[in-house]
């Protein structure tokens, strides 16, 4: 069997801080708990989690008018989220191998989300 394919993940570590802005004020936060969705195609990484010391994903296009949410805060100077798909299992086949998801090791995955994506791309809907 061969490794998972591997995407830098270089991007998860640096989970984004930006923050969306309404004319006339302060930021306002990404944070965990916040459900949106997405107005047109986004390229996110599917990261797989595995019940190992290992962390790979995929490039991936999440269709427009899927929604998610943030799954935790962002860390200062992170420049993406984790986030997971409303449509978790429906778009589990999608974005992530047979070779991934069949693997006794693979758990999970999760979605890495720009922040200036969500910012820009999305709509923030109610939790």
């Amino acid at each position: 069997m061969r490794s998972p394919s591997l995407v830098p993940v270089v991007a998860v570590a640096l989970l984004t801080s930006s923050c969306a802005e309404q004319e006339g004020s302060r930021p306002l936060p990404i944070q965990a708990g916040q459900r949106y969705r997405t107005l047109e195609n986004l390229e996110v990484i599917a990261m797989t989690h595995w019940n190992t010391a290992f962390t790979g994903g995929h490039q991936v296009v999440f269709p427009a008018g899927e929604v998610f949410t943030v799954a935790c805060d962002p860390p200062q100077g992170a420049t993406a989220a984790s986030c997971d798909p409303e449509r978790y299992e429906a778009l589990h086949e999608a974005f992530i191998p047979a070779e991934d998801r069949e693997h006794p090791k693979y758990s999970n995955y999760s979605l890495s989300i720009n922040l200036a994506d969500i910012s820009g791309k999305t709509e923030r809907l109610s939790e």
